[in-house]
């Protein structure tokens, strides 16, 4: 909840808390922090089925030295989780992928304004898991298991739960046992291309049915029975007719994710809040193709391209951009899902590049598709701050091939504003730093007009080579927006956008920065100098980059006794031109006592797979229990956005 920031500096707050039970008011509630602009309620203090009154009241002095006072009261209602019914599960145990599993989830009640009721099946090993059946309106199903681990006696965690339409959920855990479909101690290399043969047929069949639950279930149990045998084959030498049964196998799992690819509507899985099983089923698919690549790639026998592999990697690329784009809102949770998968994919691709034939180089990435996730996990980044207040910390995710990094800010703040945003798997990070002079580029907005900052970082360079150059190992992506809608267009600036780029591992002295120009589709100088500059204090060298306008920057090493490399030269600087932006600005106000002070209470309810948000006068939050109501156990609550 805030009461945002105003111009008098001399702003007192009060927050009161109370519950309301039978329209009576009880004693306040304690608030760890009453007094500040912004107040966070820990997770435990409001009880399900429970109505709340939440007051603010802010006083201030005028110039003149008189006294003024404004309260607002907010009515919140906490929503509870469906109610009175059962789950049940069988069979007790079975074998990996071919023992058929039901569910049931009968007698769940809630009100009539949080139907309709949602059911939905996950798994857990103990070392990775899954969906069991998506999200959907079916109160009952079948699913398969891929084996427990025998550390754990092969005990699997199956979740049952049912979700309100706010998304209130209740969940029963159950244990079953699923033993492995071969001995291990006997696995060979020909096991693992009928795993993948008996997947593709099985998953035809299902989409001969439009059966994508189903499919879904396929491709993440045997995605998982295929990694744990690879990594028990890990090591061993094989032959000639192992490294055909590997090829075979990628072959076949690539077929299978294709034939997943082709029945997912994106804005079907967006509007039943199946996203994250999607996303489930694509990281796992990303992790099987990387494990064959990389195996084949170790035996050094492949005879066959891995264009089909890498096809399917692409398309589950595309497919993510699609159900971003169909999206209106992503909570911090599932942009950390979505730019773990986007990393998995780009993972999956650099190895099956790296396949070819008999040790030779495979075919390169298609730049277009791993761009496309790149501008998945940037839209997704940018809608992720609709759940943020202006000038609280930025939301930062790290994944190995992925990393980003966004925050909101009114326009005056910019200047102000450094960002860090992490170099994969390093401990590095690249900084991004906006000059003061910044906010004035935006001409056409207000000083006090939301301004959303994002950057990605992409382990994987997504353009081609176009001069006499080498490229370092990343590609920093730099986009700022008109609150969280269309991205701004800037250029031009007086005083450059300073960024600092770990030192790349293939650098050398004459290492400097350069940007992706989209109307050349070419490397180019034009707007951006760079320098290798070395840190006294840690002795860390690292390239400073500095660029008047904004895009998709890397560092580059040039030829040595080039003095452009064949990039284009960058040109005298010119007047500064101030951008034209498009921008509406809105603006709530109230006065007081001829006094304007504004205090606006805002909530926003992020909820696991659906979100919703009630405006006006009350609120409805979402609590997780087990089984039933168990006050306010379980409760998450993310807030932000306004009012």
């Amino acid at each position: 909840f805030r009461a945002p920031r105003t111009k008098s500096q001399s702003l007192r707050y009060n927050w009161t808390l109370v519950e309301v039970t039978s329209g009576l008011s009880s004693e306040p509630i304690a608030l760890a922090d009453n007094t500040a602009s912004i107040l966070r309620m820990g997770s435990t203090l409001l009880k399900a089925g429970n109505q709340y009154t939440l007051s603010v009241t802010v006083t201030g002095r005028s110039s003149q030295g008189a006294s003024y006072e404004g309260l607002m009261s907010y009515s919140i209602d906490v929503n509870g989780p469906p109610t009175l019914g059962s789950f049940s599960l069988s069979p007790s145990s079975g074998t990996s992928m071919s023992t058929l599993f039901t569910y049931s989830a009968r007698g769940w009640q809630d009100s009539a304004s949080d139907q309709p009721l949602y059911y939905s099946v996950r798994y857990s090993t103990g070392g990775s898991s899954g969906v069991a059946t998506p999200v959907s309106l079916a109160q009952s199903g079948g699913f398969y298991l891929p084996a427990g681990l025998d550390r754990y006696n092969y005990s699997v965690t199956v979740t049952v739960s049912v979700s309100d339409r706010f998304g209130a959920s209740s969940v029963r855990r159950f244990s079953v046992r699923v033993l492995p479909s071969v001995d291990m101690s006997t696995l060979t290399v020909g096991n693992l291309s009928n795993i993948a043969a008996s997947l593709e047929a099985r998953m035809s069949e299902n989409a001969r049915s439009s059966d994508l639950d189903a499919n879904l279930n396929l491709i993440t149990g045997f995605g998982q029975e295929l990694s744990g045998s690879l990594s028990h084959l890990r090591g061993r030498s094989k032959s000639d007719d192992d490294s055909r049964s590997l090829d075979t196998a990628a072959s076949s799992f690539a077929s299978a994710t294709r034939t997943m690819l082709s029945q997912i509507d994106a804005s079907h899985a967006v509007a039943v809040g199946a996203v994250s099983d999607v996303l489930d089923a694509f990281h796992s698919a990303a992790g099987v193709l990387s494990s064959l690549a990389e195996e084949v790639t170790r035996g050094g026998h492949s005879e066959s391209t891995s264009s089909d592999e890498l096809s399917s990697v692409e398309g589950m690329a595309s497919k993510i951009h699609e159900l971003i784009e169909s999206t209106e809102s992503v909570s911090q949770s599932e942009l950390e899902s979505i730019v773990s998968t986007s990393s998995s994919l780009l993972q999956s691709a650099a190895a099956i590049a790296r396949r070819g034939v008999n040790g030779t180089s495979g075919p390169r990435v298609n730049s277009t598709a791993i761009g496309l996730a790149v501008s998945a996990s940037r839209r997704a980044a940018r809608l992720a701050l609709a759940n943020v207040f202006v000038g609280e910390a930025p939301i930062s995710v790290r994944s190995p091939f992925l990393s980003s990094v966004s925050g909101k800010y009114e326009k005056s703040q910019l200047g102000d504003v450094e960002l860090s945003v992490s170099a994969g798997n390093s401990s590095s990070s690249s900084s991004i730093q906006f000059p003061s002079t910044f906010g004035s580029a935006l001409s056409d907005i207000s000083d006090d007009a939301e301004v959303s900052v994002v950057g990605v970082n992409v382990e994987e360079q997504l353009y081609p080579v176009t001069g006499n150059f080498t490229l370092g190992s990343s590609t920093l992506s730099l986009s700022v927006y008109n609150g969280t809608s269309n991205e701004l267009s800037v250029s031009g600036l007086s005083e450059p956008i300073v960024m600092t780029f770990p030192f790349p591992a293939n650098g050398t002295s004459n290492t400097t920065c350069m940007f992706w120009d989209e109307s050349s589709l070419s490397w180019s100088s034009r707007g951006v100098s760079g320098s290798v500059y070395v840190n006294v204090s840690t002795g860390i060298r690292h390239v400073r980059c500095q660029s008047s306008h904004l895009t998709d920057f890397a560092t580059v090493n040039l030829v040595s006794g080039s003095s452009s490399g064949g990039v284009t030269p960058a040109p005298t600087p010119s007047p500064f031109p101030l951008p034209s932006v498009d921008m509406t600005a809105y603006i709530i106000g109230g006065a007081v006592g001829g006094v304007c002070l504004v205090v606006i209470v805002a909530v926003s309810i992020v909820l696991v797979r659906r979100k919703r948000n009630q405006y006006g006068r009350s609120a409805r939050f979402a609590f997780s229990g087990e089984g039933s109501r168990r006050g306010g156990a379980g409760v998450e609550l993310e807030m932000g956005g306004g009012l």
